[in-house]
């Protein structure tokens, strides 16, 4: 027991968290980019041109089309978000 000091908890701010599970991320092999660095609408919750990019690459054996990779980013553009549960449980089951 310390008696007299104040004993000092670490504490993680929200800033010093997300730039530990970045640097998970970095040792997975991904890349971190700043925010202020990815072009696209405030709004958007989807980086659709690297989605679609990737939906190609990966699926260019099976002869995937960029119509189908359209249809697949709307799918998941244009999902439910009502009631939130069970809206999250359908855009988990469809990106996996």
């Amino acid at each position: 027991m310390v008696c007299g000091t104040q004993m000092r908890v670490n504490t993680m701010n929200e800033f010093q968290l997300e730039m530990s599970v970045m640097e998970l991320f970095g040792q997975e092999g991904y890349e971190y980019i700043k925010g202020e660095g990815l072009f696209r609408e405030s709004s958007d919750v989807l980086l659709r041109e690297d989605l679609k990019a990737y939906l190609l690459s990966r699926y260019s054996a099976d002869g995937m089309t960029e119509t189908e990779a359209e249809s697949i980013i709307l799918s998941l553009v244009r999902a439910s978000h009502d009631p939130l549960y069970d809206a999250n449980r359908e855009m988990l089951h469809k990106i996996t």
